[in-house]
């Protein structure tokens, strides 16, 4: 018999599923958090965002729509952080929530209703913050600009303004040795042939053409497309009617919510108004309302302001856009159904204002459809189906180019930045990321990241990627990608990527009575908590409705328990009353890989399992192990996370409950006792197993666990595994 040995103190860096695992990694690590001290610890939990008391009543009406998916999520702040919005949808309604809701009469406040539910293959609303708004769009509703409180506007412009009105002169109504009578449709407010001011040549024989066309000009400093013109014509036919004249303009038209001025622009007299290169228009007036209706004009040629833009540097925009970002200073606009290889550009620094000829289609090369724009240092990645492109500047302006024309994503809505690393997205295949600059002559291409996962992968639905999300969180430094998986459309399952360890854990339960961990939506507000959106089970009859994971939106924390739980109690004057309890805890698992100490070819006596952690308190943790690849499994005893040599003695560490019977363990008496910091610990789980190739452990509890490494103590007995003969 060979010298008894200990394997190396291991510690585990992440999940590992292949058939040949990396060093210092796990079969399956599930529901921990990387431990600022080093190793996992299973303190993870989720309760909801606004604090609830132990019961609740839901009127009726609201019954029904407190039970939907939230089907968007995202954290827009203001003012260095002093406003936080809480924005999400939910059966439709646009809304955010407060945190803490001061004199506010609700919690709540709705941004717009009736809006379209996502199917399994659209990401639905996405939000792109520009200075002091953030526009929302999804490509079906309009899109609008959301400036906090309860401020939503129109984004940019869909259609030009209507043609103003404008009186046509009646020169011969100023004639006063006949009878004339001023036409219905035509004015004689005449200025004398001398005056200064007054539009118009006053000489005998003179002809007058002016044109006029009006903008709107809104909050962010764009401006609309220009008008139809209007074209005033008139002639001096006599010495009586030798007059400069004043011009009526009446139903000057209002503009969208948000427009804070209109220009009026006009021509310089074009005489016969066939000078097609006089037909130039400056401006003549700025309304600063977005009220005012009527104005008359009186300016002659050489008061004439500012050049107009050109008909092309402002256009209306279609309103089936349906990714956006700002970049460059300016906003960018793409994909949706009636143009979905094609992005449009606002002018620079005014991002509602969209000239012509600022786009870009990238369906000249193969990709599919775009589904994300995302800024990159400074360039632009476009993500579309099955490729990534990227823009950058150039001297002669924006140029597009094949970033990788093989990997692409459906998955809009898990393309997020993690220092360190790049680019995160999810594809049909894992998480894959960009790093590195894009400049330099390198070539840059989207490469795997959780090749470990194969297992899981495989899970995977690819037509309801769509449906999954993503969010990285600095405080907990990591990436959270939660996902459809075994052909749902629902995200039920996630994995997480640990900056620390650069490894892999799971996210996702074996309680399938509940649906698994239903999470439709992640995002990280600025201090740093993930929140949840959640997609609890309706049920007409609320005694039958499962709130599972949680109604509202949900913090992801050290709560010893996963969420809040509502229980019918009784209906009450059109209301519904619910009990508001906790969700037990689930299991948390970490199960080692197959260990083989070298060699399958040797059997081995296993002794025991050492596990190096901190310690939890009174909690007992069981193990149980498996040898050769098999499933069947037995127990070793449960120890509790404590030093050993002082557990259930005096000078065992305290705990906040009665003491077990027969035991001297002190009991913690709140806001008496002294708290000790936990402890590093040694737990040793006796096993005994012999004549084995491979071995395994697993411990499987919803207790705290906190590890950091583990060995394995062995015998090797110098016998072989059997040869196989036919």
């Amino acid at each position: 018999m060979l010298p008894y040995k200990e394997t190396k103190l291991k510690p585990v860096l992440g999940t590992d599923q292949t058939v040949f695992p990396a060093d210092n990694t796990a079969n399956e690590i599930r529901m921990f958090r990387v431990d600022d001290d080093g190793g996992f610890i299973n303190n993870v939990g989720w309760e909801p965002l606004i604090p609830t008391d132990t019961t609740e009543t839901i009127p009726i009406a609201d019954f029904q729509a407190l039970y939907q998916p939230v089907r968007f999520l995202s954290i827009w702040s203001r003012h260095q952080n002093a406003e936080q919005y809480y924005l999400y949808e939910r059966n439709g309604e646009l809304r955010y929530d407060y945190g803490n809701k001061g004199l506010a009469t609700s919690r709540t406040v709705s941004l717009g209703t009736g809006r379209n539910l996502p199917k399994p293959d659209d990401p639905g609303t996405q939000l792109a913050p520009y200075g002091r708004f953030a526009l929302i769009l999804n490509g079906n509703d309009a899109p609008m600009k959301f400036w906090g409180r309860e401020l939503t506007e129109p984004f940019s412009w869909s259609f030009p303004p209507s043609r103003p009105f404008v009186l046509e002169p009646q020169p011969s109504a100023c004639d006063t040795t006949v009878t004339n009578y001023l036409d219905a449709d035509k004015s004689a407010v005449p200025l004398s042939a001398n005056s200064y001011y007054g539009v118009g040549a006053s000489s005998n024989g003179s002809m007058n053409t002016v044109s006029y066309r009006v903008a709107f000009i809104s909050k962010t400093g764009s401006m609309s497309p220009l008008s139809e013109e209007t074209i005033v014509q008139w002639r001096i036919t006599s010495t009586n009617e030798q007059f400069k004249f004043i011009l009526p303009i009446k139903d000057i038209p209002i503009g969208p919510k948000g427009t804070v001025a209109r220009i009026i622009f006009r021509t310089k007299n074009k005489t016969d108004g066939l000078t097609a290169q006089l037909d130039k228009y400056y401006e003549v007036k700025r309304i600063n309302d977005n009220i005012t209706t009527a104005w008359l004009d009186f300016i002659p040629d050489s008061e004439l302001g500012a050049t107009a833009i050109d008909i092309q540097d402002s256009t209306a925009i279609d309103q089936g856009f349906k990714y956006a970002t700002a970049w460059d200073n300016c906003m960018w606009l793409a994909g949706g159904t009636t143009h979905p290889t094609r992005l449009i550009y606002s002018k620079e620094g005014l991002p509602e204002q969209f000239p012509a000829f600022n786009y870009i289609d990238v369906g000249v090369r193969s990709g599919g459809h775009i589904t994300q724009l995302v800024p990159y240092y400074n360039s632009l990645l476009v993500f579309r189906e099955s490729a990534i492109d990227v823009i950058t500047k150039t001297s002669s302006g924006y140029q597009s180019s094949t970033l990788d024309p093989l990997i692409g994503t459906t998955a809009s809505n898990t393309i997020r930045f993690v220092p360190e690393v790049g680019v995160c997205f999810l594809t049909k295949d894992g998480v894959y990321t960009i790093s590195g600059g894009l400049y330099g002559g390198s070539e840059h291409k989207a490469k795997s990241i959780s090749s470990q996962l194969t297992e899981e992968w495989e899970r995977l639905t690819p037509g309801a990627l769509a449906r999954a999300t993503a969010t990285y969180s600095d405080k907990e430094k990591e990436y959270w990608v939660h996902y459809p998986a075994d052909g749902k459309t629902e995200n039920t399952r996630g994995a997480a990527f640990h900056l620390q360890t650069r490894g892999w854990t799971l996210r996702n339960s074996e309680d399938y009575e509940r649906g698994q961990m239903k999470f439709t939506h992640l995002a990280t507000d600025p201090a740093g908590w993930i929140i949840m959106g959640t997609n609890p089970t309706y049920n007409a009859t609320p005694a039958n409705a499962d709130s599972w994971p949680g109604l509202g939106l949900q913090v992801w924390s050290a709560a010893n328990y996963w969420g809040k739980k509502h229980t019918y109690s009784a209906t009450v004057d059109n209301s519904y009353t619910f009990n508001i309890t906790e969700f037990t805890k689930g299991d948390s698992v970490f199960r080692s890989v197959w260990e083989d100490q070298g060699s399958v070819d040797i059997k081995k006596s296993i002794s025991y399992v050492l596990l190096e952690g901190l310690s939890q308190g009174n909690n007992a943790v069981p193990l149980t192990w498996s040898v050769d690849g098999s499933w069947a499994t037995t127990a070793s005893s449960s120890i509790a996370t404590q030093q050993p040599e002082y557990f259930n003695t005096t000078s065992s560490q305290s705990i906040m409950a009665p003491a077990p019977t027969g035991t001297s363990r002190p009991v913690a008496i709140w806001n008496t006792s002294s708290w000790e910091n936990s402890k590093r610990i040694i737990l040793r789980y006796d096993i005994g197993a012999t004549q084995v190739s491979t071995f395994r452990f697993e411990l499987r509890t919803p207790n705290y666990l906190s590890i950091i490494l583990y060995r394995l103590a062995f015998e090797t007995t110098g016998i072989k595994t059997n040869s196989q003969r036919s």
